[in-house]
């Protein structure tokens, strides 16, 4: 029985000589795995529809054995449009993909999650600077939906719930670093239109990212993109 569903891509691996397994982030199923059969051939009707972040609309069947899908077609509702954009876009795009491979999504969350990411893809063209900022301002909504957030709105400013793991880890100073980054972070995108952050700054708010998913999912959460943006602003 075949399901017609809209997905973002999020990963895809080579399988076999010319086609593809791919996770998607499924509207309304959430999280799965699909094989995509001759999708790397040139003539195939999937090229180039498989390219991380991209929106598809598909038609998918169950295979018999295992929890993998047959991706039967596809057709493109938008491109992921990173080619003109800045090298900080392009990071920030695939800090969401990267993350959400990551996660557990199951069916009944799914549409919740595939709107944040929707969203947040629809918003990064607009962004012309503080990309970091839009990034963790993502994560953080994110933390919420998972069901353990890391920080709460007041007075339209980021702060802190009370996390006694948190105050283990980091020191009361750069605890008062992050804090006063995560103040403006709430205004990214719309009010500050330069932001000057620090390296170090960088790698707190990164670290302790890293650090809230860990404790959290008991599993590390791999962000490659996040890396990527502590190289950009050390070599700036």
């Amino acid at each position: 029985m075949s399901y017609t569903t809209k997905v973002f891509v999020l990963h895809k691996q080579n399988w076999k000589e010319s086609s593809y397994i791919v996770h998607l982030l499924g509207e309304n199923i959430g999280l799965f795995k699909g094989i995509v059969q001759g999708a790397r051939k040139e003539k195939s009707p999937f090229f180039s529809h498989l390219e991380l972040g991209n929106f598809l609309e598909v038609v998918i069947l169950k295979k018999h054995t295992g929890d993998l899908f047959l991706v039967v077609s596809s057709t493109i509702l938008n491109i992921l449009d990173i080619m003109p954009r800045s090298y900080p876009h392009l990071i920030a795009s695939h800090v969401a993909l990267e993350i959400y491979h990551q996660l557990t999504i199951a069916e009944p969350e799914a549409p919740e999650y595939f709107v944040l990411l929707q969203r947040y893809l629809e918003y990064l063209p607009s962004v012309t600077n503080n990309h970091l900022l839009i990034i963790w301002r993502f994560i953080f909504k994110l933390f919420t939906l998972l069901g353990f957030p890391l920080v709460q709105i007041k007075n339209n400013r980021y702060e802190f719930l009370d996390k006694p793991e948190i105050v283990k880890i980091f020191s009361s100073k750069e605890l008062t670093i992050i804090e006063e980054w995560l103040k403006k972070t709430q205004m990214a995108g719309n009010y500050i239109t330069f932001a000057n952050i620090l390296t170090d700054t960088c790698f707190l708010v990164n670290k302790l990212i890293q650090v809230w998913f860990s404790l959290n999912l008991h599993q590390t959460i791999h962000c490659k993109s996040l890396s990527l943006y502590e190289e950009l602003l050390m070599k700036s």
